[in-house]
């Protein structure tokens, strides 16, 4: 999603558009795709050509201090593994397939997982509108494969951001390693270094290098403030446009939140656009 449909996504929004670059709003696995084509060495030069400014609401990456119910249960019965072998394509679609699938968990968890919902995957808050997350719910989940939630569970297991661990031998094969090594963020701290090198000047980099405009939910079950911090330490301080905390907010607060809630993020984020 981040080597191939991301880039894909870009170039077919600038081809329609007629324009050269393009702001970046991205929601939880967006942010995630979004570091991954970052840190590529072939992919990241292309995404920060093209990318003014990456609006990075409640962006998903170490996930070693979240607090979901659902991933925190899945790391702790380890049941990606199992998973794979019950359900080898995809889970979390609507219907009958997630009736299935919350039986299998609230039997292989003796219980504690029994229904899924909005709040036990990622968390809702007083500032969610009833009616809207009553409407999420009806979309949501909304299917997700197998190996997502697989590397899910690698980031809840370690305080690594790292590639997917296809076990000893498989990562011998895939990485010439015996362990998936860490995504190389410090491509995000190179691209400045390079531009303040061949130009000079820091005042040029508003103009030429992505920015990051990063958007925090003070009541997100899933993006814990300590692992934003271990997210902000990867990125140079120049490269942070914005780094905003809205207290009460939930994971989907973005998408569900009430009138007040939206009057908060949305006039800061086009703000933040106009500015730019």
């Amino acid at each position: 999603m981040g080597l191939h449909d991301l880039p894909t996504m870009i170039n077919a929004s600038l081809t329609i558009s007629q324009q050269d670059q393009l702001h970046l709003v991205a929601w939880s696995q967006g942010n995630t795709q979004t570091l991954i084509a970052g840190a590529d060495a072939k992919v990241g030069p292309y995404l920060r050509s093209k990318v003014k400014l990456w609006v990075a609401l409640s962006p998903v990456s170490f996930l070693y201090d979240s607090s979901s119910t659902l991933l925190t249960i899945v790391s702790r019965f380890h049941l990606a593994d199992l998973l794979e072998n019950f359900f080898p394509y995809g889970v979390l679609q609507g219907g009958p397939a997630l009736s299935m699938l919350e039986t299998f968990l609230c039997k292989v968890t003796l219980g504690e997982l029994c229904k899924l919902s909005v709040d036990l995957i990622c968390g809702i808050s007083k500032a969610d509108s009833k009616l809207s997350l009553e409407r999420l719910t009806a979309h949501f989940p909304a299917g997700c494969s197998v190996k997502d939630v697989d590397h899910y569970q690698q980031f809840i297991d370690s305080p690594l951001f790292a590639r997917f661990n296809y076990g000893q031998t498989g990562n011998e094969h895939e990485y010439n390693r015996t362990t998936p090594p860490s995504y190389n963020l410090t491509n995000f701290k190179d691209n400045f270094s390079k531009s303040k090198s061949k130009r000079g000047g820091i005042d040029l980099l508003t103009k030429e290098t992505m920015k990051v405009a990063l958007f925090a939910a003070g009541n997100d079950d899933l993006v814990s403030a300590k692992d934003l911090q271990r997210l902000l330490a990867e990125f140079p301080p120049e490269m942070i446009y914005a780094n905003n905390l809205y207290e009460g907010f939930s994971h989907v607060t973005w998408m569900v939140g009430d009138s007040n809630s939206f009057t908060k993020w949305g006039k800061d984020v086009l703000e933040l656009l106009a500015n730019f």
